[in-house]
């Protein structure tokens, strides 16, 4: 494997963890999932939690990541 290629890896299982954190956080923000420590929505934008639209370009960040791989094998 070529250093290009385990850099792309690296950086499609860093996103992967990125991602399923920040769905997690989002579903204990947004009262999905009870928490001890919840604290209730802090931040909106556009009337949507900050931790949400984090999760969303985390996701579209993992996808591209994917898409480029797919295209450069």
């Amino acid at each position: 494997m070529e250093t290009q290629n385990i850099l792309h890896l690296a950086l499609i299982i860093v996103l992967i963890a990125g991602t399923i954190f920040a769905w997690y956080n989002s579903a204990k923000e947004i009262g999905l999932i009870s928490s001890q420590g919840a604290c209730g929505i802090s931040a909106t934008m556009a009337g949507i939690p900050i931790c949400v639209w984090g999760a969303i370009f985390f996701t579209i960040a993992l996808i591209l990541a994917f898409a480029r791989w797919l295209v450069k094998s």
